[in-house]
């Protein structure tokens, strides 16, 4: 005969949510990455998440508690860190947020940031936050666009 086990009383609140900041998953730095890469998974793609590129050509997967030191994210050399990488294709993926993204300023320093990317052979797929918010089908399909033009 097995022992009873004791009636715990759960309380279940109808309270909406007051705290609704997205989660960081290892390698997603925010809502729109994490969704993109669900849906690149979901169709059998699997980029790296969060990679460094230096000048040389040379890349590495970030160390996020090197990278939040603001010393180490001045490293000579360093271009820029992706959001997602496909290192067969060469490939560097930015999910563009329109709060880091916006304006002629950013916009100069985003064509920079692809200049020397596309002078160490990396090409470079940029998705805007908004096209992966509204339709992420449309957005899965510009990185797989972006694969077979390199391929």
């Amino acid at each position: 005969m097995r022992p009873s086990l004791p009636l715990i009383a759960v309380s279940c609140s109808t309270a909406p949510f007051t705290k609704v900041e997205s989660r960081r998953v290892w390698g997603a730095e925010s809502a729109i990455e994490l969704f993109l890469f669900q849906e690149l998974l979901y169709r059998g793609l699997a980029p790296l998440l969060q990679v460094l590129f230096y000048d040389d050509g040379s890349f590495y997967p970030s160390l996020y508690h090197l990278w939040r030191d603001i010393e180490f994210r001045h490293t000579p050399g360093m271009i820029t860190e992706a959001d997602m990488f496909f290192p067969n294709e060469r490939v560097a993926v930015f999910c563009d947020s329109t709060k880091h993204h916006r304006g002629a300023k950013n916009a100069a320093k985003d064509r920079a940031v692809n200049q020397r990317l596309e002078a160490v052979g990396i090409r470079v797929a940029r998705v805007p936050g908004a096209v992966i918010a509204s339709d992420l089908g449309a957005a899965a399909d510009m990185v797989t666009d972006a694969l077979r033009e390199r391929a």
